[in-house]
């Protein structure tokens, strides 16, 4: 269960990302994040790697970047409004990721 935090002490969160299996789940990250959105629970998709798209001068690498990679095809975000929004928010995120996922069959 979410446990909110000690009276008096405030946490700052900005955003959450998840990893979403497209396979054990059901259906795309793209068609979970719709509809979580019609759910009225701001997710959205990740965040693009930085080196994918952008100038190489921009960044230094020691390598391959292939966990930034599979983050770029498989993170889900929760936007932090929703993270400060306190235990019955959270609840209702729940309930339509449930709700999401038992339905996800006709998502796919």
């Amino acid at each position: 269960m979410f446990k909110l935090p000690p009276t008096g002490e405030i946490r700052a969160y900005y955003k959450m990302g998840i990893y979403f299996d497209e396979a054990a789940f059901g259906c795309t990250r793209e068609r979970f994040v719709a509809a979580m959105r019609a759910e009225g629970i701001a997710f959205d998709v990740g965040f693009r790697p930085v080196h994918l798209g952008r100038s190489p001068t921009r960044y230094a690498t020691a390598g391959g970047l292939p966990n930034a990679e599979k983050a770029g095809r498989q993170m889900a975000m929760l936007h932090h409004p929703v993270l400060l929004a306190g235990e019955a928010a959270i609840c209702r995120v729940a309930e339509a990721v449930r709700k999401t996922h038992r339905h996800a069959v006709r998502l796919a």
